[in-house]
């Protein structure tokens, strides 16, 4: 088999590889705002930051758009990298599925805290992310969102809902 981009992130019969997309389409919010859940391919997965996403108003939806492009950027990513410990570091040894999926949780989680800090304005001034623009992307899909204030850039512990 040639190990091509398309064939390591769509096609490898790895385990692992499977679970990390059907995870990220579990957690993609099937509503009339988001839609039904795009299947990857390698032109998604290169060219994911010019899809364009609307509402159910048909209005441009940047925290839609934004969440789509972190569950495929994120998840291509992991894939790489798992790809390259299992032939590198372990000989071709299967990664388990339980470390596939606490891998992609972690991943997951850092990027939601890293957009909680990066909304601090004293320390990114002009560059800082709004906090409208956090919660549009990462309100859908966090765990436990009736126990958060309706405002929860500022609280510790926040995770995504796997």
């Amino acid at each position: 088999e040639i190990e091509s981009l398309e064939h390591i992130l769509l096609e490898c019969d790895r385990s692992w590889r499977r679970l990390i997309w059907e995870m990220a389409k579990s957690l993609w919010p099937n509503t009339p705002d988001h839609g039904p859940w795009k299947k990857p391919n390698l032109g998604i997965i290169l060219g994911t930051n010019l899809l364009e996403f609307k509402d159910a108003k048909g209005k441009p939806a940047p925290g839609i758009k934004r969440l789509y492009k972190i569950l495929i950027t994120e998840s291509a990513h992991l894939i790489w990298k798992l790809r390259c410990e299992a032939v590198i570091d372990r000989e071709n040894e299967d990664i388990p599925d339980k470390e596939t999926y606490n891998r992609l949780c972690q991943v997951l989680n850092q990027r939601l805290a890293r957009d909680q800090s990066l909304t601090y304005k004293p320390r990114w001034k002009k560059s800082a992310l709004t906090k409208k623009k956090v919660l549009q992307t990462w309100n859908p899909i966090i765990k436990d969102p009736q126990k958060l204030p309706s405002d929860w850039i500022d609280e510790a512990g926040v995770l995504v809902g796997i």
